[in-house]
C-alpha cells in the first residue's frame, strides 16, 4: 500500500497537481516610435514676416493644439523627472528670450521636429537639490488629429528688424520694431502619425 501511494504523489506531482500557477503579466506594449515630421512656414505674402517663437525655448515655430484647443507641450523647458529623481539635475535651462524668424515675401522656412511631445509632471520629492517640476520625453502624441498654429507680424519699424534666420535655433532677437501682439494667424490641420509634411500658409 505504501508503495502506491508514493507511485501517485508522484504521478500527481508530475501532473502539476494543486492549483494551476497564474500565467506572468504580458510585457506592456513597446512605445511607439516617433514620426519626424517636415513643416514648411510660407509667406504668400508679397512683403516679409516675422513668424513669432511661441515660447523663449521654444523649437518650433507654431503650437501644436488638439482640435478642442488644448495645447499639447512640444519644448523641453526643465529638467528631466528622471534625472530630478536621480539628483542629476544642472543649472536651469536658460532661454535666449522672445524671438522672431523672418521669412521673405514669396518665401518660405522649412522645419523639421521630431514628432516628440513633453508630459510635464510633479515630483512628489526630489534629490541633490533638484526642482520637482520636471517633464517627461514621452514619445509620440496620441494618434488623432491636431492642428499647428503660427502666429507673426506684417510689419517692422526699425533698424533691427533684418535678421533673416531660417530656423528657431538660429531665431532672431526678436526685433523692438514689433509691437503689439502679432497680427497674422496661419493653422493647418495635422493627422498624427500619418503627416510627413505639412505646410502652414500665411496669405
Amino acid at each position: 500500500m505504501t508503495a502506491r501511494v508514493a507511485l501517485i504523489a508522484v504521478l500527481v506531482a508530475a501532473c502539476g497537481g494543486g492549483k494551476d500557477a497564474a500565467p506572468p503579466p504580458a510585457p506592456p506594449p513597446p512605445m511607439a516610435k516617433p514620426q519626424p515630421v517636415t513643416i514648411k512656414l510660407r509667406n504668400h505674402r508679397v512683403a516679409p514676416i516675422w513668424v513669432a517663437l511661441p515660447a523663449p525655448c521654444a523649437s518650433l515655430p507654431a503650437r501644436l493644439e488638439t482640435k478642442a484647443g488644448v495645447q499639447v507641450p512640444v519644448d523641453e523647458v526643465t529638467v528631466s523627472c528622471a534625472d530630478s529623481a536621480a539628483g542629476r539635475c544642472g543649472p536651469p535651462t536658460e532661454c535666449p528670450g522672445p524671438r522672431a524668424i523672418r521669412i521673405e515675401g514669396d518665401g518660405e522656412v522649412v522645419v523639421r521636429w521630431d514628432g516628440q511631445v513633453v508630459t510635464p509632471r510633479k515630483l512628489a520629492k526630489a534629490t541633490g537639490g533638484c526642482p520637482t517640476a520636471c517633464v517627461d520625453r514621452a514619445g509620440p502624441p496620441p494618434a488623432t488629429d491636431y492642428w499647428l498654429r503660427a502666429a507673426a507680424w506684417s510689419t517692422c519699424l526699425g533698424d533691427d528688424c533684418g535678421c533673416a534666420a531660417a530656423k528657431p535655433a538660429d531665431g532672431c532677437p526678436q526685433p523692438a520694431g514689433l509691437t503689439g501682439p502679432p497680427d497674422l494667424k496661419a493653422a493647418t490641420p495635422i493627422d498624427i502619425p500619418s503627416a510627413l509634411a505639412v505646410t502652414i500658409m500665411f496669405e
